[in-house]
């Protein structure tokens, strides 16, 4: 992040301080003395795990702002993620999808599941929706899966899709993953 001085009289950032032990680390380089910075953000990927908002605090010698904050919002993924992490069908009508099976790739979603440093990554997937087909392949490196995720115009009815996939695995540190489906079959 680039930090600009617009106010007349020129000042330095003496301090930067942010309570995150082990997450991540900061540095500050001046661009043009009293006018310009840059703010460097060094994520630690070992920290706490999941996604986190945290305050950077930049101190002064402004006379008018002698502090003020940035917030650093961070993602540390476990070793296995999917991304997205959800699957969102959206709306659509549930008549074209009885009516045109060539309709449901048009919905269709792609989800990747990934082991972070895999070579021989395994799982399997399920779903608790019936109008819903899960179809896998495994990534040539051994370290992920994409998955499709299809909605079954014979099986579906008007209404709201709200379920999961459930992803069994072989990892030992996340030997689970649930993602939640959701969507809207219109009459």
């Amino acid at each position: 992040m680039e930090i600009i001085n617009h106010e007349p009289e020129p000042f330095t950032i003496e301090g930067v301080d942010h309570r995150v032990a082990g997450r991540f680390t900061t540095r500050l380089d001046t661009i043009e003395a009293g006018r310009r910075y840059k703010l460097t953000l060094f994520l630690d990927g070992n920290g706490e795990k999941g996604r986190h908002r945290d305050a950077i605090t930049l101190k002064t010698t402004s006379r008018t702002t002698p502090e003020f904050k940035v917030v650093a919002n961070t993602l540390v993924r476990e070793s296995v993620y999917a991304f997205p992490d959800v699957v969102d069908f959206g709306k659509f009508p549930v008549a074209l999808l009885r009516a045109n099976p060539a309709a449901a790739a048009r919905v269709a979603q792609t989800v990747m599941v990934f082991q972070k440093g895999g070579t021989d990554f395994r799982m399997e997937v399920t779903s608790d929706l019936p109008n819903v087909e899960v179809k896998s392949e495994r990534g040539p490196a051994g370290d992920r899966y994409q998955l499709t995720v299809t909605l079954v115009g014979e099986k579906s009815q008007a209404g709201p899709v709200r379920g999961s996939l459930h992803i069994r695995t072989n990892d030992p540190d996340v030997p689970k993953l649930t993602l939640p489906v959701s969507g809207q079959l219109l009459p």
